[in-house]
């Protein structure tokens, strides 16, 4: 049986979910399908770095890669703003 892949918000979902005490951990833990030592593996890594803590490292490059991409885009809007505005000054002052 091939091991069951879980998302890093379903992941985030278990172990809030065990510690909201509405169920056992063991109970939960037969429920989704793990091992009890991986719910508690997932609750270290959770109380640590949050939801971000379970995304793997590939994901965390292109998150970062995605937020340099959306920086230099808003410096690039501005500079096209900036120069469309001096070469609107400078058109009219020509005339």
């Amino acid at each position: 049986m091939p091991k069951k892949r879980f998302t890093p918000e379903q992941k985030a979902d278990i172990v809030i979910k065990g510690l909201s005490n509405t169920t056992s951990v063991k109970e939960l833990c037969v429920e989704v399908g793990i091992q009890p030592k991986t719910f508690y593996d997932w609750k270290q890594v959770f109380m640590k770095h949050g939801t971000e803590g379970f995304k793997s490292k590939g994901d965390q490059t292109k998150d970062q890669e995605k937020e340099t991409m959306k920086k230099e885009m808003n410096r690039l809007k501005e500079l096209v703003a900036d120069l469309s505005l001096e070469n609107h000054i400078l058109k009219k002052n020509d005339l």
